[in-house]
């Protein structure tokens, strides 16, 4: 007769550190008490799966639990959502539980395989860039503390108000650096840069000094792909594969592109639902490797996982120092006391009372996350074949609430004080923008008015936070009320995240920050950096230019009789190319911008704006000089210095008038000229 499990009890009677806050706590597990807990667990979520005749053996038991994680996961998942494939690995101990579902295509004839399918890792592939950057740092005698200009050679490194960017604000994400996205993708592999040329062609860019705020993005990830290149003297793809790949048995992982065709042949590719028709994407390709070009297995997820929870061991040989791994696992970086902070290749999450160590991938059709919780000895690698967060956020609260039927759990953030407070609320409300937008290219608009939140005074004593667009950066994808705990720190009401904000040099309340999703940093705006206002020096020139065209059609329509004069007609046929140049202008800028050349879930600028982007963003020159043209024929000496003459209509003077607003506006969210 089969029975029921037992409770692992080398697992609960070990001290076990929980983390708490920000600080370790250590708790002696009971043993009675765990195994009631599993047994409500097992009751209440599935039968229980039999072990055998020898429950004792530690293997078995570690075994036993990562089945009943992943069992759990999967079900709930797959029941919630509709995915064409979903790939789970639950590592526990030295064992691994693999988990598969669905097919690489449409047609359901090709299973997905944890052990052999090729996934896009995208993000995920950060994790193991700043292991093996801070592997070859110590095999030089660098320490990370030092400006990382001072050690390449090939590439520059920006500077912000004479603060050099060290090698630790690149494992951190606290470089400064802003997240500009024109042009880092392509549906052609023959169009790749090499990775220094391109780090040298458009070196990444500064909006502040390092070190001050998380900056999630994907150039810090690049140019520490550049210091390996240059530390290792052979390509990046190679480095990675004799310097980690090939040592921890990752077979099926590489950062080539394209992918041999070995690799090819077995790629799940990426999918996208529209309404109920599941789209089948076409590959792109990542100019920023480092950050976002890894391919993998599942099973190869998990082989980075182990080694990252034995110490960087495989059997006997060590592939990772004990210094890395401990940066890794270890907080680095926290831009308050009291929130999650980042460690060397990942971002810290909080779910049941459990620290979590979270490494999240997304691309346009694949969604990937990988969890470890070295307090637990468990480490999950999911991938779905969607464009869904959901499910990856599912997966981390049910493993949670897993391992907490299994160990003693705290509630979430146990051991501080509810320190509610009489401060006033109205100076946190506003419009926030996350810090680290584009300021420098096309992408400046959009992705200002999609990386939104808006703070605002709910019940007495609470603020509602409530994101404006889909963000993955701030962790908060609807309306959520959050409570004050003091020292400018609040929490969700039910207790789900945390969010703190930080004041400027006037007092004035500046910053966000939060303890989930990217660990986003937002900037307040101020009242003339908002959208109502910066819009409105393009709105209004732009319906005097609409205005002034259908006036200038309508009369050559009518026959109406030209203005006497040369210099009249010439000066009213200057304002007539003006406006109708820069109707045109407003016609196409938004499907320049963001739909033509566009894919599914990759807007057009990412892949780069192509000939009818530069023919677009011409014209607002045509207009400047139209508009020169007509000031030139008004000009005049007069006695008493200098003069011009403009045509006698009230559109024609409102018209002119407005210009310099709308150069200034254009200039401000580079819509003029060549500036993406």
């Amino acid at each position: 007769m089969n029975r029921a499990p037992t409770f692992n009890r080398n697992l609960v009677t070990r001290i076990v550190p929980l983390y708490v806050g920000g600080r370790s706590r250590y708790l002696r597990v009971g043993v009675k008490r765990a195994a009631t807990a599993t047994a409500l667990f097992l009751v209440a979520v599935y039968a229980a799966t039999p072990l055998g005749a020898e429950t004792d053996d530690p293997s078995s038991t570690r075994l036993a639990l990562a089945q009943r994680v992943a069992d759990v996961i999967v079900a709930r998942i797959l029941d919630e959502h509709r995915l064409p494939y979903l790939g789970l690995a639950v590592f526990h101990g030295d064992q691994t539980v693999f988990k598969a579902h669905g097919y690489h295509d449409e047609t359901r004839t090709v299973a997905f395989d944890a052990r052999r399918s090729i996934v896009r890792a995208a993000s995920v592939a950060k994790l193991p860039v700043a292991l093996v950057a801070a592997e070859l740092l110590a095999e030089h005698g660098i320490d990370p503390n030092e400006p990382v200009r001072d050690h390449v050679r090939t590439f520059g490194v920006p500077t912000h108000e004479r603060t050099p960017i060290r090698f630790n604000h690149l494992f951190s994400h606290t470089e400064g650096f802003e997240a500009r996205s024109v042009g880092i993708k392509t549906f052609d592999p023959h169009q790749l840069v090499p990775l220094r040329q391109l780090l040298r062609d458009t070196p990444p860019l500064t909006f502040q000094r390092p070190g001050l705020m998380v900056t999630y993005g994907n150039w810090a990830s690049a140019v520490l792909g550049g210091v390996i290149e240059e530390l290792s003297s052979t390509s990046f793809a190679e480095a990675m594969q004799q310097r980690l790949f090939d040592p921890a048995g990752m077979s099926d992982s590489t950062f080539l592109q394209p992918l041999p065709s070995e690799l090819a042949e077995r790629r799940a590719p990426d999918y996208r639902y529209q309404g109920a028709q599941l789209r089948r994407l076409e590959p792109t390709w990542s100019q920023l490797v480092p950050a976002s070009g890894l391919h993998t297995t599942v099973a190869d997820a998990a082989r980075l996982m182990g080694l990252l929870l034995r110490d960087g061991q495989r059997a006997s040989q060590t592939v990772l120092s004990r210094d890395t791994v401990q940066r890794a696992l270890e907080t680095q970086f926290r831009v308050h006391p009291r929130l999650p902070g980042v460690t060397l290749g990942f971002l810290e999450e909080e779910h049941s009372g459990l620290r979590m160590l979270v490494r999240d991938g997304d691309s346009e059709g694949v969604m990937s996350r990988m969890i470890l919780v070295p307090q637990a000895d468990v480490g999950v690698f999911l991938v779905t074949g969607s464009d869904s967060k959901t499910p990856r956020t599912d997966a981390a609260r049910l493993l949670g609430e897993g391992l907490c039927a299994e160990i003693d759990c705290p509630a979430p953030y146990d051991g501080y004080p509810e320190l509610m407070t009489v401060e006033p609320l109205k100076p946190y409300t506003g419009i926030y923008s996350l810090a680290n937008r584009p300021r420098h290219d096309v992408s400046r608009l959009p992705v200002q008015v999609t990386t939104l939140l808006r703070v605002s005074t709910a019940q007495a004593g609470t603020l509602l936070v409530t994101p404006l667009s889909d963000d993955p950066f701030a962790g908060i994808d609807r309306a959520t009320e959050f409570r004050p705990l003091g020292e400018q720190l609040f929490e969700a009401v039910d207790r789900s995240i945390r969010i703190a904000f930080v004041r400027g040099p006037l007092g004035e309340v500046r910053y966000l920050f939060t303890g989930a999703g990217y660990h986003g940093s937002y900037e307040k705006l101020r009242p003339w950096e908002r959208l109502y206002f910066a819009l409105a020096g393009l709105l209004l020139p732009m319906v005097l230019c609409v205005v002034t065209t259908l006036m200038r059609l309508i009369g050559i329509l009518s026959r109406r009789r030209p203005e006497s004069g040369r210099r009249q007609r010439l000066q009213s046929g200057g304002i007539t190319v003006c406006a109708a140049t820069m109707t045109a202008f407003g016609v196409l800028a938004i499907p320049a911008i963001a739909f033509v050349g566009m894919a599914p879930g990759l807007p057009a600028w990412v892949p780069g704006l192509g000939g009818f982007a530069y023919v677009v963003f011409s014209l607002p020159i045509i207009a400047l000089a139209a508009i020169l043209w007509v000031l030139a024929l008004g000009a005049r000496s007069v006695a008493t210095g200098f003069a011009i003459s403009v045509p006698e209509g009230i559109m024609d003077r409102l018209l002119l008038g407005s210009v310099p607003i709308l150069f200034v506006a254009l200039y401000h969210w580079r819509l003029l000229g060549y500036w993406f």
